[in-house]
Formats: C-alpha cells, sequence, structure tokens
C-alpha cells in the first residue's frame, strides 16, 4: 500500500518535528576574519555551519551547510523525500528562531541505495563492509520579483 503525503503535510510534520527536538540556536559570533560561523542546538548538537564567504554557491548571501549528523537524526523519523519543501522549512525555521536571513542551504541525504566495499583486518583478509550512500542537494531560495 502505497501512501501520499502532501507538500502541506510534509511541511507540517516537519516543522512539528523540529520544534519538538530543537528548541533555540546557538550562533558563533560573527567574525571578520573567518568565512563562517558554527550553529548548534541549543542542547549543544551539531546544526549546521553557517557560511558568509568562501565555498559557497554562486548567488548565495548566506548558506546554510547542514551537519550529516542532523539530517541523519530527521531521516530516522521523516524521510528527506521532499528535497525543496525539506529546504524551505529549514531556512525559515532557522530566519524564525534566530533572526538571520539565509538564501541558500545544503545538506546530504540517504539516496536509498547501499554500497559494498572491503576493508582489511590486520591479517590483510577482506571485509565486506556495507554502507548508506549519501548525495548532495542544493538549494537556493528564488528571489521574489518586484511588483509595480
Amino acid at each position: 500500500m502505497k501512501i501520499i503525503i502532501s507538500k502541506d503535510q510534509y511541511r507540517r510534520v516537519l516543522l512539528k518535528f523540529l520544534n519538538s527536538f530543537i528548541k533555540g540556536f546557538d550562533v558563533e559570533p560573527y567574525d571578520d576574519q573567518t568565512y563562517y560561523r558554527n550553529v548548534k542546538t541549543s542542547d549543544g548538537d551539531e546544526f549546521a555551519t553557517l557560511w558568509h564567504a568562501g565555498p559557497i554557491n554562486k548567488g548565495c548571501k548566506r548558506e546554510l551547510s547542514l551537519d550529516h549528523l542532523f539530517t541523519t537524526e530527521i531521516e530516522n523519523f521523516i524521510p528527506i523525500n521532499r528535497k525543496k519543501v525539506f529546504s524551505e522549512v529549514i531556512l525559515e525555521y532557522f530566519r524564525l528562531k534566530t533572526g538571520i536571513k539565509c538564501d541558500c542551504v545544503e545538506y546530504g541525504y540517504f539516496t536509498g541505495k547501499y554500497k559494498e566495499f572491503d576493508i582489511y583486518d590486520d591479517d590483510e583478509m577482506p571485509i565486506t563492509v556495507t554502507d548508506k550512500e549519501f548525495d548532495h542537494y542544493k538549494y537556493k531560495k528564488p528571489k521574489r520579483s518586484k511588483k509595480r
């Protein structure tokens, strides 16, 4: 049986998840000597890196690079299958909690595929390991057109 979740339903579930598990954010103070600031949840968990310059997507003023552990934790509860809606909700939630506007977000997500590779033990015997395969998603908020 296939269950279809609308964009609005996905958005509401994600917002409830964020409100339940993230009470607030602690953002490092701005320092003009570095290109980024670390962002943690109020519980001290890694959340993201807020980039002001440096290796950010073209056309972005501020970019959130979500921490791999954070996206993995979310995927344990809610699969990241609506990447655009997920990105918009993360940016909106971050702005509401911190007052900092970001126009881009980048994160890795589980593709649903697994890969196998060999590692070798001390006796140089191969051990096959299965690991999740991840891909990166970059989202840039569209610019609003000016109405006359």
